[in-house]
């Protein structure tokens, strides 16, 4: 699906007033993909069709002004992310690009320090990636398409990008929750 078929989908009306009224409440805001364009759009971002379909494993590149932390630990070097998208999303006012790869100049944004919008998935296990291969049927062609085959025999990527995902989670959670001792 995508954040613009609201007519297919009416629960996207509802779930982009959420999240807009989250961000407005100074809440902290993560997505990914789907989540990410939603942001993108309660931002005021235009979502669009990219160029190129991402489907599979590609170099994520950082962006050096926007990789501050706790962003620097997920994305302070390049990283394999894993991609399942048609769409891209615009920069919001105020926001900051953080990553980048060759199929999608926009990658990743984060907002004020507190909302992260990233259009790879670094949530993806091998489960997650079987999952979304047996909803999609048959890929489409694309030079940034992948076949699920080589997708899935990828062990060590998901769990780099796990960890990474992991790391950058725990520096978020250390500068949202003050600390007890």
């Amino acid at each position: 699906m995508n954040i613009y078929e609201e007519g297919a989908y009416p629960w996207l009306v509802e779930e982009k007033r959420f999240i807009r009224q989250a961000i407005e409440a100074g809440k902290v805001v993560l997505g990914f993909c789907l989540g990410g364009q939603l942001i993108a759009d309660a931002l005021g971002a235009r979502v669009a069709r990219n160029p190129e379909t991402e489907i599979g494993w590609f170099e994520l590149q950082p962006v050096a002004s926007g990789v501050t932390p706790p962003l620097d630990r997920m994305l302070g070097r390049p990283l394999m992310g894993f991609h399942w998208h048609g769409d891209r999303f615009d920069l919001p006012e105020g926001a900051r690009f953080c990553a980048r790869s060759e199929a999608c100049a926009h990658q990743g944004f984060s907002y004020e320090g507190r909302v992260y919008a990233f259009q790879f998935h670094a949530e993806a296990t091998p489960e997650v990636a079987a999952g979304f291969i047996a909803a999609e049927g048959e890929l489409p062609d694309g030079a940034f398409v992948q076949r699920p085959e080589s997708m899935l025999t990828q062990l060590h990527w998901f769990k780099e990008l796990n960890r990474r995902l992991f790391d950058y989670l725990d520096g978020l959670l250390a500068n949202v929750v003050p600390s007890s001792r």
